[in-house]
């Protein structure tokens, strides 16, 4: 996996279920950790080069909300979801 960008920050780990209803900006990757659920129901913002990462047994639930990239053109789109 490449080095993330010097945008990036620490991982946001998702340990247990969480539901997101509400539009949020992220600044690094989000990991759902094994065992935990995440349901967006908002818009995020993913960061050049960054990605959702779905460990096993983790699950990630995207019902009505939106994830996309914070700014335009090729070299800042997020890279999408990695289910392990």
């Amino acid at each position: 996996m490449p080095a993330p960008s010097a945008n990036h920050v620490a991982d946001h780990n998702i340990t247990t279920n969480e539901t997101w209803d509400f539009s949020i900006r992220m600044y690094g990757d989000i990991v759902v950790k094994s065992g935990a659920t995440l349901t967006i129901r908002c818009k995020v913002l993913m960061p050049p080069k960054g990605e959702i990462r779905v460990e096993p047994n983790g699950r990630l639930i995207v019902d009505g909300g939106t994830i996309t990239s914070t700014e335009d053109g090729p070299g800042n789109w997020w890279r999408g979801i990695e289910v392990e």
